[in-house]
């Protein structure tokens, strides 16, 4: 059991609030803009508090989470994975758009999972860390040096970036 599987109940009351202020700022984006037919992998999706109006396949390493991401989008594929195994499941540039939202801190191996998710994006990417983790300068070191980073938001409690495929 993971620390999300055990917190799942009470997950939507502590962060969806923050979580949905999150998701306002990246849709408004023009880089966080979908179309019906994109391809969307959500990596640590946990609960789904967006349902992405695009073709969507979500990941999370918590059981627990995944259940309520079923309620929250139904429409939504869901695998129980790590990002670090994304290898596993999706090809090279399977997808059109890549996010992950206040997930890539808590990664078990931060270069292994970043690098397989520039491995399957082809197109642009939205990842979002928490700015007060210890691990936040080597995120935004490792980030910076595997995509274009076009667009940088500090927003209260995490960073976003938006960026797109080296070429």
């Amino acid at each position: 059991m993971t620390y999300y599987d055990s917190i799942a109940r009470g997950y939507e009351r502590l962060h969806k609030e923050e979580q949905l202020k999150k998701i306002a700022v990246i849709t408004q984006h023009p880089f966080g803009a979908v179309s019906p037919t994109d391809k969307l992998l959500d990596v640590g999706c946990g609960p789904c508090f967006c349902a992405w109006p695009c073709v969507a396949t979500g990941i999370d390493p918590s059981a627990e989470l995944l259940k309520f991401a079923a309620k929250n989008a139904p429409s939504m594929r869901v695998i129980l994975s790590r990002a670090e195994d994304i290898g596993d499941h999706f090809a090279e540039n399977e997808f059109d758009v890549v996010v992950s939202l206040t997930a890539i801190q808590n990664f078990d191996d931060l270069d292994k999972g970043l690098s397989e998710m520039v491995r399957v994006c082809k197109g642009r990417f939205c990842l979002t860390f928490l700015k007060a983790s210890s691990k936040a300068p080597r995120i935004e070191a490792i980030i910076n040096s595997l995509i274009h980073v076009t667009d940088r938001i500090e927003e209260e409690k995490d960073i976003i970036i938006f960026g797109t495929k080296n070429p």
